[in-house]
């Protein structure tokens, strides 16, 4: 199995635009973006580094309309975890 580091951004329900932004520099190798609503509702998505734009700047706009979240062999306790985070909420 090999390991791969992952760098996480939020998208917030007070951001008024939905990207985020991303130091090109350091050692990960997936960007994970998790947007939250304003019903707290929680959304993910997980891009590898590789299909980010290519530039000479310190960092990179990446925009959550722009990728489709890539497809990662995730472990069963994943599966337990989402089965616990769509039941209803606690108030």
């Amino acid at each position: 199995m090999q390991t791969m580091l992952v760098e996480v951004k939020t998208i917030t329900p007070v951001k008024l635009g939905k990207y985020v932004t991303v130091k090109r520099a350091g050692n990960w190798g997936v960007l994970a973006i998790v947007k939250i609503d304003t019903q707290f509702r929680i959304d993910a998505k997980l891009i590898k580094r590789s299909r980010l734009p290519k530039g000479t700047g310190k960092f990179v706009r990446v925009y959550w309309d722009k990728y489709k979240s890539e497809h990662f062999d995730i472990s069963p306790e994943y599966y337990m975890s989402r089965a616990r985070l769509t039941a209803s909420p606690c108030i």
